[in-house]
């Protein structure tokens, strides 16, 4: 299980992680992502509101530091979010970002990590070759209806798609399920 999982992070795919306890997918990520040749951020078990993520995106520096002049919305977390959606759609990196257990997230805000992870998707599903991009790993107890939400249209995956694939099928070509209930 853990092999196929690293020949998927070495395809460039995301993971969603899922089956068995808390600790089980923890230590499942742990040890996969020994010996990754990436920068591993790792968003914080507590997360559970937009301040929260916002405090994690301060964090890790991944935000344009200019983000209170670029006519965003004036709350401060929300305008730090923002500003960090934009650097994922432009950055040229190379990291490999987790979140962990993702279902614990405040129902009423997890449309904005929701948002990032379509993002990534985005940016991975138009990647050209040699070009660098943020990997995830996102871990929650099962799929919960996750692939239906990220497939649900909100001006992310842009309007010249192409039109031979759902926004469905770029998900699921581009985030990969791993069930670690057998293993």
């Amino acid at each position: 299980m853990i092999e196929e999982a690293k020949k998927e992070l070495h395809r460039n795919k995301h993971l969603l992680i899922i089956g068995k306890s808390e600790i089980d997918r923890r230590l499942f990520i742990n040890n996969l992502i020994e010996g990754v040749h990436r920068e591993v951020i790792r968003a914080s078990r507590g997360i559970t509101t937009l301040d929260d993520y916002a405090d994690f995106i301060k964090k890790v520096k991944m935000y344009n530091p200019d983000y209170k002049t670029a006519g965003y919305p004036p709350f401060p977390a929300l305008q730090l979010v923002y500003s960090h959606h934009d650097i994922l759609r432009k950055e040229d990196n190379s990291c490999l970002m987790i979140i962990d257990e993702l279902d614990q997230i405040n129902p009423k805000e997890v449309g904005y990590v929701e948002r990032t992870i379509k993002i990534l998707i985005e940016r991975l599903d138009d990647l050209k070759k040699g070009e660098k991009s943020i990997q995830l790993i996102i871990s929650q107890e099962n799929e919960n209806d996750l692939i239906e939400r990220l497939a649900k249209r909100d001006n992310v995956y842009g309007a010249n798609r192409n039109a031979r694939r759902t926004y469905k099928q770029i998900v699921e070509q581009n985030l990969k399920i791993i069930d670690i209930s057998g293993y």
